[in-house]
C-alpha cells in the first residue's frame, strides 16, 4: 500500500527514538532515514526496521470535553442561587474560564 508524508513522518520519529535508545548508529541513523525519505509503499518501509523492536505507542492524554466544563459551572450557579450561596458566582465563573483556558493551551 502506497504511503504519504504523515507515515514518513512517523517512520523518522521512530527512528529519531530507536537513535535516542542507543539502538542505532549515526550511520545507520543516516541509511534509515534515507530508505524512509524515498519510501513509496509500506513494503519500502519493512526493511528499515525489521531489526528494531516495536515501540510503545505514545501516551494519550485524555481531556476533558467542554460540555463538562460548563455542566460543572452551570451546576455550580443553580445550586448557588437555589442554596443563597451567591457568593459562588464569584468563584465559579473565573474557575471554569481557567480551565477552559488551560484545556486550550494544553492541546
Amino acid at each position: 500500500m502506497r504511503i504519504g508524508e504523515s507515515e514518513r513522518q512517523q517512520a523518522r520519529e521512530a527512528l529519531d527514538r530507536h537513535l535516542a535508545d542507543g539502538r542505532l548508529s549515526a550511520e545507520e541513523y543516516g541509511d534509515r532515514s534515507v530508505a524512509v525519505m524515498v519510501a513509496t509503499t509500506e513494503e519500502d518501509l519493512a526493511p528499515v526496521f525489521v531489526d528494531l523492536p516495536g515501540l510503545p505507542e505514545p501516551v494519550v492524554q485524555q481531556r476533558v470535553p467542554v460540555y463538562v466544563l460548563a455542566g460543572v459551572g452551570v451546576t455550580a450557579m443553580i445550586v448557588a442561587t437555589t442554596t443563597g450561596l451567591y457568593p459562588v458566582y464569584l468563584v465559579a465563573g473565573p474557575v471554569i474560564y481557567a480551565l477552559m483556558k488551560w484545556r486550550r493551551h494544553k492541546g
